[in-house]
């Protein structure tokens, strides 16, 4: 179950980033052209999608829905640290390297992998 979630992770990270970059919104106008509000909500919107999905692994691991055996928290939480903390070093390694576009597509493409 949680290798789906994984992989939908990663798609819908491609998915935000597409969705957030298309979006017409425009902060100068929002006082008097309400349809930016709704512009607005989309783009918060958007990246909480991968989020959600990479909560719901977590909670599964934790609740060991599709495992014979439940994995111990202390163990899913270690990981999802040891994970995170890479994640942020990668994330700045990978700024300077492929961009911000790049490390966008790798960090998709790594979720999808997991």
């Amino acid at each position: 179950m949680w290798p789906r979630l994984a992989a939908l992770q990663g798609v819908t990270t491609l998915g935000a980033y597409a969705v957030a970059n298309h979006l017409p919104f425009d902060s100068f106008v929002i006082a008097w052209d309400r349809t930016q509000l709704l512009y607005l909500a989309a783009y918060y919107l958007a990246p909480a999608v991968p989020f959600f999905f990479g909560g719901l692994i977590v909670g599964i691991l934790l609740a060991g829905v599709d495992r014979p055996e439940p994995v111990t928290p202390s163990l899913v939480y270690g990981a999802t640290l040891i994970g995170s903390g890479i994640g942020c070093a990668a994330a700045v390694a990978g700024l300077d390297a492929f961009g911000g576009v790049g490390t966008i597509v790798l960090a998709a493409i790594v979720a999808f992998a997991a």
